[in-house]
């Protein structure tokens, strides 16, 4: 099992889910996961200065359209692929997803 919070990017509808979109909508490196039916696949996307509407349109553009949440994102955003720092943060961070 895995679970992770976040709000719902399909509704993008934050006041009913207790957040405020100003707040969790900024403008930061935002990080979304969603699921993709065409081929039952889990996609994770990280996006730079990226608010809650373009997160959205990432996840729409990555064929995750109504199935997408936000994820903790801004300073405590780190991504690293094969090796090479893409963010990076001084924060210490106390859980992290890493495969």
């Amino acid at each position: 099992y895995f679970c992770c919070q976040g709000f719902n990017l399909f509704p993008l509808d934050t006041a009913k889910e207790g957040y405020n979109l100003a707040e969790v909508g900024r403008t930061s490196n935002r990080v979304s996961i969603g699921y993709r039916k065409l081929d039952n696949k889990i996609i994770l996307a990280v996006r730079p200065d990226s608010d809650a509407h373009r997160a959205r349109t990432t996840m729409t553009n990555l064929g995750c359209n109504g199935h997408a949440i936000c994820l903790d994102s801004g300073g405590s955003t780190n991504l690293r692929v094969k090796g090479k720092d893409i963010f990076k943060t001084s924060r210490t961070l106390s859980n992290i997803i890493y495969w």
